[in-house]
């Protein structure tokens, strides 16, 4: 298991998960054992397989494509903060380049809605402010796949944001703004 000895390495550090994530960029075996970590919530390597994918999928999202489905339906699986951020990066990567008109990367319309789905259930819980910020704005870039979601994340927004930290203000207020447009 060679993907355990990277990941034995990885630590909070960025360097260290950069590190992990170019040793395990160039070999599709080593992908697949740390992306198994993540499907299977391996409670010892599965935050710390995360952190190296979010760096991974940063620096070359295109090695992920074929993964994004399982990631996504396997986000239901994860219950603490830090790997609920990874996940909400992740799928904003996701996002991003399927709205990307330049790219063949295509989100299916059941992978979109468990995106909507996780998104909504973690703005509304009890989640760290970088959860909360990750995931609205996954809602709004996904605001056009129904009809309600644009009031639902307003509504949401404008009820929190009295009480919320100054980051989730910040980027709150920028999506109240833009859909009040």
């Amino acid at each position: 298991m060679r993907a355990r000895s990277i990941l034995d390495q990885v630590d909070a550090t960025i360097k260290k998960r950069e590190e992990a994530a170019e040793k395990i960029s160039g070999s599709h075996e080593l992908l697949n054992e740390v992306m198994q970590y993540i499907f299977k919530h391996d409670e010892a390597y599965s935050l710390k397989a995360l952190t190296v994918i979010e760096v991974l999928g940063r620096r070359n999202f295109r090695c992920l494509h074929s993964y994004i489905p399982e990631l996504v339906l396997s986000g239901k699986l994860y219950t603490d903060s830090p790997s609920r951020r990874c996940l909400a990066k992740i799928f904003n990567f996701a996002i991003n380049e399927h709205l990307n008109s330049g790219s063949n990367f295509h989100l299916n319309t059941s992978i979109r809605s468990e995106i909507i789905d996780l998104s909504f259930l973690w703005l509304v819980s009890a989640e760290q402010t970088a959860v909360k910020v990750f995931s609205m704005q996954n809602i709004y870039y996904l605001k056009n796949e129904r009809e309600w979601i644009s009031e639902e994340l307003k509504a949401i927004l404008e009820k929190d944001i009295i009480s919320s930290s100054a980051g989730y203000k910040s980027r709150a207020i920028k999506i109240l703004r833009k859909l009040k447009q």
